[in-house]
Formats: C-alpha cells, sequence, structure tokens
C-alpha cells in the first residue's frame, strides 16, 4: 500500500525503539472505516510491537528496521500491508517455506502459552493469532527472514518459547514479572 509522502527523516538510534516508532507511525496512517482500539491508545500498540520483537537476535530486528526503512522511503507501509495480508490471505509466493516454518513453529508454541494460562486466554481461539503472525512474516524480506528462522531454530534447541517470551516481556511491561504474574494479579516489586 503506498503513502504518497514518503518519509525519510529516519533516527538512527536503538533499533528497538527504532523498529516501534516506525511501526506506530505506519499504524496510526491507516485510515480505517471504523479506528482500532490501538489507534485510539498508541502506547498500547508500541507495548505489543516492542515485547513482540523483543525476543528476537539484534540481527533480526536490525534487518526488521532495514525493511522498515526502506518501505518507509518508497512510500510504503508495511503495517498496512499486514493488515491487508490479514483481510486477503495472499499466497507467499518464493517465500511460501520460510514463511511456513516459521509459522508452524509460533503457532504451536502459541497454543502452549493459550493452555497453560487459561484466565488470560480463555477459550480464544488461535486463529486470529495465526493469521495475524503469517500477514506479519509476509511483509518481511527474505533477510529478515532467514534471521528469523535462526532465531526459532536457535530457540527451539534451547528449548526457549518466543511468543512466551513476547508475553512475559508484555507482561513486565505492565509491572508483572511474567504472563503467570500478570494471569495471578501477581504485581512486580521492582521498578522500571
Amino acid at each position: 500500500m503506498k503513502d504518497k509522502i514518503p518519509r525519510k527523516n529516519h533516527k538512527v538510534g536503538n533499533v528497538l525503539d527504532d523498529i516501534v516508532e516506525l511501526e506506530t507511525d505506519m499504524f496510526l496512517r491507516i485510515k480505517p472505516l471504523y479506528p482500532a482500539q490501538c489507534q485510539e491508545h498508541p502506547d498500547e500498540f508500541r507495548r505489543w510491537r516492542r515485547a513482540n520483537y523483543a525476543p528476537l537476535s539484534e540481527t533480526t530486528k536490525r534487518l526488521y528496521l532495514e525493511d522498515l526503512v526502506a518501505a518507509d522511503n518508497a512510500g510504503e507501509n508495511l503495517v498496512a500491508e499486514k493488515y491487508i495480508g490479514m483481510a486477503q490471505n495472499p499466497p507467499g509466493a518464493a517465500r511460501a517455506q520460510v514463511v511456513g516454518e516459521i509459522h508452524s513453529q509460533l503457532v504451536e508454541w502459541l497454543v502452549e502459552v493459550m493452555k497453560r494460562h487459561p484466565k488470560i486466554f480463555g477459550a480464544k481461539s488461535i486463529d486470529y493469532s495465526a493469521n495475524y503472525l503469517r500477514s506479519e512474516l509476509e511483509t518481511m524480506s527474505s533477510a529478515t527472514l532467514n534471521s528469523y528462522r535462526s532465531d526459532v531454530q536457535r530457540a527451539r534447541e534451547e528449548g526457549r518459547n518466543i511468543p512466551a517470551e513476547t508475553y512475559d516481556h508484555m507482561a513486565n511491561q505492565l509491572g508483572f514479572n511474567s504472563l503467570t504474574d500478570l494471569e495471578y494479579g501477581t504485581r512486580n516489586v521492582k521498578s522500571h
């Protein structure tokens, strides 16, 4: 999806902060018929995006930031493309295998997280989250996808669960030590 005005004044700072701010800017430029709750509360959007990328390697984050900057400079909006992809669910073309590998593992892990935390997720379906993940992956460059696949393989070898880490990061931003503490209302005693 093309925006009329390319935005070329990107700051170089903390990679995660830059990703979150660029995605937030792209998200807020989307003009839906009915604004999403996240558009009315951009700090919530920022928290989720920060938590989403926190578990990934610096290489993957840096490559994704390069994708965002390149798209933004070309007048493209990757966040809008992700939401269009969620609505249309287009095939991933040549990158379908890599997207499929990453997606399959992330969904498997997410199902585990949902089962371990029934008070938070209840009877929610995995379908929306799975579609969201696939659509997001399909906006990434081949270099970012290959790095992301390496992150997933490394996490699997280390016995880690990236979605669990994502939710733990989100819980931490809300003042809890972990998703389990959030589920049971046990507040974080450390200051941040």
